[in-house]
C-alpha cells in the first residue's frame, strides 16, 4: 500500500498485491468457474489521480527548477536511484498515474514554481507523449519530450546508458509532434 501526501497529508492510497500477473489471470479464470474467490491486482483510494502528482512534496518552491515526468511509482523510483534524484534539490522525477498529465498535475507544478519538465513516458506512448507535452508547451519556461524505442523498456527498467541516451534524445513539444507524425494511408 502507498500513501500518497500532498504538503506532508495523507489524500490517497493505491495498493498493489504482491502475486504475479500470471498468479491473477490464473485467479481469474479459476474464479469465473466458482472454484476460488476473486482477489484484485490493485485497489486505489478514489480520488481523481489527474489531480495529483506522485512526488510532489519533494520540489522546493524556488529551488526546483526541472521535473522529469514518468508515468507510475516504479518508473520514479528506478530514475531517482539512476540519477541519484535524492541528492539534487533543483531536478526531481514525479509520476502522473498513466501516460497523461491532468490539468491539476500541471497546476501542482505551476503552483512550486517549476521551470522545466522533461516528459519520460514508457515506450509506445508516442501519441500520449504528443498531447501531454503539447498542453504544457506555453506553461512553462522549456518543456521536453523524450521516446523510448526499445520494446519491453521503460523508466522503471532502463538502465543508466540508455537513459543517458534518450535525454539526449529530448526535443521540444513541436518537434516531437512533426517527428512522430503518423502517415495515414
Amino acid at each position: 500500500i502507498f500513501k500518497m501526501k500532498v504538503d506532508g497529508v495523507c489524500v490517497a492510497w493505491w495498493a498493489r498485491s504482491r502475486y504475479s500477473k500470471e498468479w491473477h489471470k490464473e485467479n481469474l479464470e479459476k474464479y469465473k468457474k466458482h472454484e476460488a474467490e476473486l482477489v484484485l491486482r490493485y485497489r486505489n483510494s478514489e480520488n481523481n489521480f489527474q489531480d495529483l502528482l506522485g512526488g510532489y512534496d519533494e520540489l522546493i518552491e524556488g529551488v526546483t527548477e526541472t521535473v522529469i515526468i514518468v508515468e507510475g511509482i516504479f518508473d520514479k523510483v528506478n530514475i531517482d536511484n539512476l540519477l541519484g534524484l535524492q541528492k539534487i534539490p533543483d531536478i526531481k522525477c514525479c509520476f502522473t498515474f498513466g501516460n497523461n498529465i491532468g490539468r491539476g498535475q500541471i497546476n501542482m507544478m505551476l503552483k512550486k514554481r517549476i521551470k522545466n519538465v522533461i516528459l519520460l513516458y514508457d515506450f509506445g506512448t508516442i501519441n500520449e507523449s504528443k498531447d501531454s507535452a503539447l498542453k504544457m508547451k506555453d506553461l512553462f519556461e522549456n518543456v521536453y519530450v523524450t521516446a523510448i524505442r526499445k520494446p519491453g523498456i521503460d523508466p522503471g527498467n532502463i538502465d543508466l546508458q540508455y537513459l543517458e541516451e534518450v535525454l539526449n534524445d529530448a526535443v521540444d513539444p513541436i518537434s516531437f509532434f512533426y517527428i512522430k507524425l503518423e502517415v495515414k494511408i
